[in-house]
């Protein structure tokens, strides 16, 4: 079983990690539940970083609005409430989900090459896209997510995925590449499993397979790998403010502006004004990212 990790503080939210047999499957869940909190409309946001995943979301009380712009100033004019299971391609930039009232909510993030083996889909038609799962034009994916939902945990929802994710591995439905538990890991595995394939070919033809199996080139790519590195140092440095400089060689980037440009397109805000907000309530899944990091840090650190 995934155990939940919350951060050092208490707050209605945990990460997911998921079992050793299926953690090349699946990248992790994030759960947030704030029924019972007295919290303002603007506390009521979720800002949400871009992502090279599939996330399946299931809403198991409560709703969601996908809202324009990624910024505390984003307009609550909101139309249509997400559907209570939908599917988010992989996403090139950030995004802001608003909660009208309390919820309790379960996104599981797919490995891309997992979700196309699942719902035999293409997986760069889905970039930057969020659609209802029902439209997925497979049975089998929807009916499960549908069970997931219908437990009405998290625990029990995430627990479900993992034995049906475990089912398809044995049946030989799904990839057993271990490309690693970091972006930067899956990316290198990636373009090495690409490049392995094709020896006798054009790198144009492993380029094709990678943007096949993740909706990217490889040099879009590297935005995910520089954006992990650049999340990580931030997120690890506490309270801390990070030196910038220093982060901006360290991450992979040619100068500061580079920095910045890339910050507020992973999350809508440059890197002083994310790192000034982290402890603000619609800022949790940083936080969580924070503690999962962490977590591989001691990962690697063990004896």
């Amino acid at each position: 079983m995934g155990r939940p990790q919350f951060p050092e503080h208490s707050e209605p939210c945990a990460i997911f990690s998921p079992r050793p047999s299926v953690a090349h499957n699946i990248f992790a869940g994030f759960v947030r539940d704030t029924r019972g909190r007295e919290l303002a409309p603007n506390e009521r946001f979720n800002f949400y970083p871009a992502f090279p995943f599939c996330v399946l979301t299931l809403f198991f009380e409560g709703a969601g609005f996908k809202l324009k712009g990624s910024t505390a100033q984003t307009s609550l004019q909101v139309q249509k409430p997400l559907p209570r299971i939908y599917l988010s391609g992989p996403q090139t930039n950030s995004s802001v989900i608003w909660n009208p009232s309390g919820v309790v909510s379960l996104s599981v993030g797919l490995y891309p090459a997992t979700f196309a083996a699942l719902s035999r889909c293409d997986i760069s038609s889905l970039v930057d896209q969020t659609v209802p799962l029902s439209r997925i034009p497979n049975d089998e994916i929807v009916d499960t997510f549908a069970k997931a939902l219908s437990t009405g945990k998290p625990q029990a929802a995430f627990d479900l995925l993992q034995d049906y994710i475990e089912r398809c591995q044995q049946t030989g439905r799904l990839p057993h590449d271990d490309l690693g538990r970091s972006v930067q890991d899956w990316v290198h595995g990636i373009g090495r499993k690409a490049s392995g394939l094709v020896t006798s070919l054009s790198a144009r033809q492993a380029e094709r397979r990678i943007k096949k199996w993740t909706g990217h080139s490889r040099r879009k790519l590297q935005f995910y790998q520089r954006a992990e590195r650049l999340l990580e140092q931030t997120l690890a440095m506490g309270r801390a403010e990070p030196q910038w400089s220093a982060i901006t060689y360290d991450a992979g980037f040619s100068d500061q502006s580079h920095m910045i440009r890339d910050m507020r397109r992973l999350t809508g805000f440059s890197p002083k004004s994310l790192f000034g907000r982290l402890e603000e309530e619609p800022f949790w899944c940083y936080r969580l990212f924070g503690s999962h990091f962490a977590s591989l840090v001691r990962a690697d650190s063990a004896p």
